[in-house]
């Protein structure tokens, strides 16, 4: 699919893309309905801060959550912050998960009771010496922003987003790892995608100015402007470096490995009209959703 794909025959592209995901969803069934059911759960059920005598307004206040789909920009975005020496990159950590769940494993009135973010830290240990934020991009982090806001008040949460059709088509594209199940089916992949947006704009609804809308499409068309409010929302000063990330020496382990090791490029934006007729499917839940490259 990916040699056709570079010759530019898009529909022969289309026939190895379909046949690949076949046989691909056969090994790892769509798992569309039980990300959806967290997602729900994580709206629906109440945070509760019990045990935690004094959450301080500062709590968490040096750590960066990137979020949203996956092949939405957040490999860009993180390679982009790491180019600051303020910036500690954790990649996609499980830490808060595993936080989360040793938080709800404590008695209420032990002694030895500890805070989420104190959790949260033994897991991700921060020299404030040497670093000033860490990103952690566990994307799926979206699903527990509520005990970010009520337990980590001053972390700084980045939704990344693209065109929806680019993003269905990017992740159909993407031999991604176990747990993406869904994104083998157009169908599926855009009612994740959907039901991700909705979250957010929930989320965002509840938690003002705790959540910054990072867009993709704008940032490889006017990435200086784009980087400048980003920087300045976070609290660090623009460098021209942050305009190079192909200059960056981090590891990356994602799918998005090859676009984090090139200058920034706009030519992926809009190329999911190349398959048109693939993506019908996915096209129609997206306008009956109503979700548009500016949301």
């Amino acid at each position: 699919s990916n040699c056709f794909h570079k010759l530019k025959e898009y529909d022969q592209s289309a026939e190895y893309l379909k046949l690949a995901n076949y046989h691909k969803s056969i090994v790892f069934p769509s798992n569309a309905n039980s990300l959806q059911q967290e997602m729900a759960g994580d709206l629906l059920q109440p945070v509760s801060a019990s045990g935690v005598r004094d959450i301080s307004a500062d709590l968490g206040k040096d750590r960066i959550f990137i979020v949203g789909m996956p092949r939405s920009g957040s490999t860009l975005l993180e390679t982009v912050l790491s180019m600051s020496s303020e910036v500690k990159d954790l990649g996609e950590t499980r830490s808060l998960v595993k936080a989360i769940r040793r938080f709800k494993q404590q008695k209420v009135g032990d002694s030895n009771f500890l805070s989420l973010n104190a959790l949260y830290s033994q897991l991700e240990p921060m020299s404030n010496d040497q670093f000033t934020f860490t990103t952690d991009k566990n994307l799926y982090n979206f699903m527990r922003l509520s005990w970010i806001a009520t337990h980590m008040p001053a972390a700084k949460i980045i939704h990344c987003r693209r065109d929806p059709m680019d993003n269905i088509l990017s992740m159909y594209r993407s031999n991604l790892s176990p747990g993406n199940g869904y994104t083998t089916n157009l169908e599926d992949a855009a009612r994740v995608l959907v039901a991700q947006e909705e979250v957010m704009q929930i989320q965002k609804s509840r938690h003002p100015g705790k959540i910054f809308t990072f867009d993709y499409d704008r940032f490889v068309n006017e990435p200086e402007a784009a980087i400048r409010v980003l920087l300045e929302w976070i609290g660090i000063d623009f460098v021209e470096e942050y305009l190079h990330p192909d200059r960056s020496v981090r590891t990356v382990n994602t799918a998005s490995v090859m676009q984090a090791r090139r200058p920034i490029s706009n030519k992926s934006v809009g190329g999911w009209k190349k398959y048109y007729e693939l993506l019908k499917p996915a096209l129609r839940i997206i306008q009956e959703a109503g979700i548009g490259a500016e949301i």
